[in-house]
């Protein structure tokens, strides 16, 4: 078995020590893979909270997403993951290609990926709702 399908064979293992570099590592990729889907979680939760305490879907200035009340917590993580999502896009592109390329990465996470970056992106570009807007409020 050459190094490369032992490394990845490696990721699908539980992990026995905690505080070893490939835990960390783990934790890295899987936030760089997944922040596409944590934007779009965290902006669930966020949305759906904001409309039962205010009685009403949220719009432009109304209310401030940054004044929201108590929720108003995932204001600032949401941007961030808006943003690193934003800007991993390329970095994740290609190392998804190089990964094909060594036929080391299955179809299920290709779809699982780019279907998270595809409604991403268009919840940030449609603007859809108008939630982009109200965000960056």
């Amino acid at each position: 078995m050459n190094q490369e399908t032992k490394q990845t064979e490696d990721i699908s293992q539980p992990i026995t020590n905690p505080w070893s570099s490939d835990y960390f590592l783990r934790i890295i990729f899987v936030v760089v893979y997944g922040s596409h889907w944590i934007f779009l979680i965290l902006l669930g939760i966020f949305v759906v909270t904001v409309t039962l305490q205010f009685g009403h879907f949220p719009q432009p200035g109304n209310p401030d997403p940054g004044y929201a009340g108590a929720i108003s917590i995932l204001h600032n993580p949401i941007i961030l993951f808006m943003v690193w999502g934003m800007s991993t896009t390329p970095i994740v592109i290609i190392l998804i290609g190089m990964r094909l390329w060594k036929k080391s990465i299955g179809w299920r996470e290709i779809g699982l990926y780019f279907g998270g970056l595809a409604l991403f992106w268009f919840v940030i570009l449609d603007d859809v709702a108008r939630l982009g807007t109200w965000l960056a409020d």
